[in-house]
């Protein structure tokens, strides 16, 4: 599954079974580079809402996409100068978005499996 998000003139590629990985490291990033203390409680929200979500444990749900996407967009917001952040942000927000678009039919699966038997 991948989800493309574009900023400026460059592509970004989002793969939505790496999203939990990409929340631990924005958790980190947050914590290391944005000094302010509602930043660091966002992301930890972010963090209890998404995981769940990204590792396939529960489903998702439109509020709970909301929520996620706010989050990500609000410390995208914040990132200032540092480009990891921001992306993963971005990325975050883009790939919630995709599985909310998967689960209710918006866009659909485009993977093929073929099972051949010799």
């Amino acid at each position: 599954m991948v989800a493309y998000l574009v900023r400026s003139d460059e592509p970004r590629v989002v793969e939505p079974d790496l999203l939990a990985d990409a929340v631990g490291r924005m958790l980190i990033l947050v914590r290391e580079s944005l000094p302010v203390w509602p930043a660091h409680e966002v992301a930890a929200r972010l963090a209890v809402l998404a995981l769940p979500v990204f590792t396939w444990q529960e489903a998702i749900d439109p509020a709970t996409a909301a929520a996620i996407r706010l989050a990500a967009l609000c410390l995208a917001a914040q990132a200032g100068d540092q480009p990891e952040l921001l992306d993963l942000c971005q990325g975050i927000a883009a790939g919630v978005t995709l599985l909310e678009r998967r689960t209710d039919g918006r866009a659909p699966l485009t993977e093929t499996i073929v099972l051949a038997v010799t």
